[in-house]
C-alpha cells in the first residue's frame, strides 16, 4: 500500500531524472485508491489538504512524464531507440506521437528531396560559378556552353540575358 511519503518519493525521483523514472507496479491505480480513501476517511482539514497537495504533485509528475514521452518520441524517430519505463497508457501515447512525428518528418524530407525541374540553357556570355536554390554549385560557364540548371535559375539567367532557355525537363 502506498503512503503520501512513498508517492512523494516517486514524484521526486521523476523530477531528478532526465529520462522516465521506473514507477512501482500499478502506481497510478494504487495512487488513485489512496486518494479516494484519503478523501473518504478525511478527519479534518489536514487530511483534505494532504489529498489536494498529492493531487497537485501527481498532476506535475504526469505533465513531466508527458514532456519526457514527447522528447522520447522525437529521439526515437531519429535513432530508433525506444524509451524505457513507460507505464499504463503511456505506451499508446508514445506510439501515437512517434507515428505522427515520423509521418511529418517523412513528408518534410520528401519535400526537401524533391528535385527541382531542370532546364537546358545555352550561355550567351561567360558566367562565374553560382549557387542555385537547390544549394548546389553551377558553373563557371563560358560563352557558348550548354548546361543543365534548375528551372528558376534558368529563368533568371534568361531575364538577365546571360542565357537562352533551350528546353525545360
Amino acid at each position: 500500500m502506498l503512503t503520501f511519503d512513498a508517492i512523494r518519493k516517486v514524484v521526486n525521483e521523476e523530477k531528478e531524472r532526465q529520462a522516465l523514472a521506473k514507477l512501482p507496479e500499478n502506481f497510478f491505480e494504487e495512487t488513485k485508491a489512496y486518494l479516494r480513501n484519503k478523501e473518504r476517511l478525511a478527519k479534518g482539514k489536514e487530511d483534505l489538504w494532504e489529498a489536494e497537495s498529492l493531487r497537485r504533485l501527481l498532476q506535475d509528475m504526469m505533465e513531466m512524464r508527458e514532456r519526457k514521452i514527447l522528447q522520447a518520441a522525437l529521439f526515437y524517430t531519429r535513432s530508433g531507440v525506444e524509451p524505457e519505463n513507460l507505464a499504463g497508457g503511456e505506451e499508446a501515447l508514445f506510439r501515437s506521437v512517434a507515428g505522427v512525428v515520423r509521418k511529418f518528418r517523412e513528408e518534410r524530407e520528401g519535400m526537401l528531396k524533391e528535385t527541382s525541374r531542370l532546364s537546358l540553357v545555352a550561355l550567351l556570355g561567360d558566367l562565374p560559378e553560382f549557387v542555385g536554390t537547390d544549394l548546389k554549385a553551377y558553373g563557371p560557364y563560358r560563352q557558348g556552353d550548354v548546361a543543365t540548371v534548375p528551372e528558376d535559375a534558368a529563368k533568371v539567367l534568361a531575364e538577365k540575358k546571360f542565357a537562352k532557355i533551350i528546353e525545360v525537363k
